[in-house]
């Protein structure tokens, strides 16, 4: 059983770590308590990050709020249905992919 003195150390404890956590390193706590959440929240800054490039107008990336929504919009792609893509990026074209 835990006595008061022992909870009263582990919280100064807890509030001491928290005091030396770097702003990355919070934000990488905070997902660990919802990673749903901060997964949603990371794809959606991909897509607003690539929703200029021409696959990402092509595949609505703007228009995308959600897992859900970028399965129905986005396939799965193997190397053969990307090439295309990546040639206009050998090509020398930019914002194709990203």
């Amino acid at each position: 059983m835990e006595g008061p003195m022992s909870r009263l150390l582990r919280g100064v404890l807890q509030s001491a770590h928290m005091l030396t956590m770097t702003p990355a390193h919070m934000r990488v706590e905070r997902s660990f308590r919802d990673p749903a959440r901060a997964q949603t929240a990371r794809l959606r800054a991909i897509l607003a990050n690539n929703q200029h490039s021409a696959f990402g107008r092509e595949h609505g990336f703007a228009a995308i709020d959600g897992v859900e929504a970028f399965r129905a919009r986005v396939p799965v792609c193997d190397y053969d249905m990307l090439r295309p893509w990546i040639e206009r990026v050998v090509n020398g074209e930019t914002q194709v992919l990203t």
